[in-house]
């Protein structure tokens, strides 16, 4: 498993106000590497996951970026095409828990219909040592799977 140094948070261009205003603390190091390590150790290269980056396609439209936000169910899946960050939380049974704001929304519960594309690395971001407040998240990257998905109504 690939840590994260405390160099890696510094060379990402996206913690530079974390930086500046909250300064970077062992804690930060310790939660990125648990939340790298939460979204690592539960892609599933058979369907996809949590996390996971969906190419949504059409035959008018393709969203290179988009993110599962939940584990695909029989009745229920979230996709965000166009997905700011997405934070990462420590959810149930050691899981990665994620909340996505961005558009637009789809859900699409046919596994059949998700075809393996490869990995990628994604960034990711948490809440660092000084909790939610301005530009108090830190960002970090983790490799997660990539899928395509075609539907003739994706716009």
């Amino acid at each position: 498993m690939e840590k994260i140094k405390k160099t890696d948070l510094k060379s990402i261009a996206a913690n530079g106000s974390f930086i500046q205003i909250h300064g970077i603390h062992a804690l930060d190091i310790e939660l990125a590497n648990r939340m790298h390590d939460l979204i690592v150790n539960t892609r599933n290269p058979e369907r996809p996951t949590a996390g996971d980056i969906i190419i949504c396609c059409s035959e008018r439209a393709i969203y290179e970026n988009g993110h599962l936000e939940t584990d695909i169910s029989d009745d229920y899946s979230s996709i965000c095409t166009e997905p700011y960050t997405p934070f990462v939380f420590e959810g149930e049974k050691n899981k990665p828990s994620f909340s996505t704001s961005g558009g637009y929304w789809l859900s699409e519960t046919d596994i059949e219909k998700y075809e393996a594309a490869g990995q990628r690395k994604k960034l990711f971001c948490s809440w660092g040592h000084s909790g939610a407040c301005a530009s108090g998240a830190i960002h970090f990257e983790a490799q997660v799977n990539v899928w395509k998905l075609f539907r003739k109504d994706i716009y």
